[in-house]
């Protein structure tokens, strides 16, 4: 059950980061662009692979606990990961054509004070 809701979740940002990308500008109006980003990618990317293919039993939990705090983490996890569909959703939506998943400065930059930055400023 865990990994169904994981692939769901994982499918999902699939489709958000594909609408980020159709609505963002193209890479020819990139006026400046971060190589530390792609160190922060690099990083997520290498976390990932030290919890998906640390050898162990299958289909053991990385740490063991019993099946009702299983079920809580499980659905904690689940629902973790579809507000984080929303936000990341939200976030998308008020960058615009200002979206990327690199950090980038495009041309006619502007500083994005809606949607969750009101809450939150973007770094770029």
């Amino acid at each position: 059950m865990a990994v169904v809701a994981l692939v769901v979740v994982w499918c999902l940002f699939g489709v958000v980061y594909r609408a980020g990308r159709r609505r963002a500008a193209p890479q020819t109006q990139t006026t400046r662009r971060s190589a530390t980003s792609r160190i922060g990618i690099a990083l997520q990317l290498l976390g990932y692979a030290i919890v998906f293919f640390v050898e162990r039993p299958s289909r053991t939990p990385i740490v063991p606990m019993s099946a009702g705090l299983d079920v809580i983490v499980m659905s904690a996890a689940t629902l973790l990961g579809i507000a984080s569909l929303a936000f990341c959703q939200w976030a998308a939506h008020a960058l615009g054509k200002q979206w990327s998943m690199a950090a980038r400065v495009v041309a006619g930059h502007e500083l994005i004070q809606q949607g969750p930055f009101l809450i939150v400023r973007n770094p770029i």
